[in-house]
């Protein structure tokens, strides 16, 4: 087999209520570390992991997208880019409380 590679831009987007006490609503530092960390487990092959064995743009959309993230914060979409002209997004709804 012969491998091609990409230098996959992942951005998460997120929504977090910020409390008039609060100066942010959402720790950009904790969550850009949290990505990192995501990214890392990755190996060098996106096709060896297991939950990625297609090396799709959209499998890594629903790999990014299973990051924990705290209570008070909702991932609202999650968009894997190999290029500028080449971009998958994967958007996440929202369940009412009441569903």
């Amino acid at each position: 087999m012969e491998n091609h590679w990409h230098d996959f831009q992942i951005t998460l987007h997120l929504r977090a209520q910020r409390n008039p006490s609060d100066m942010y609503g959402l720790d950009m530092v904790d969550m850009e570390q949290r990505l990192q960390e995501w990214g890392e487990r990755l190996p060098i092959i996106v096709n060896d992991f297991p939950l990625c064995p297609g090396g799709t743009t959209e499998e890594l959309c629903c790999y990014f997208a299973s990051i924990p993230l705290d209570s008070d914060v909702t991932l609202i979409g999650v968009s894997v880019a190999e290029n500028s002209e080449r971009l998958t997004y994967l958007s996440i709804s929202q369940k009412s409380e009441a569903e």
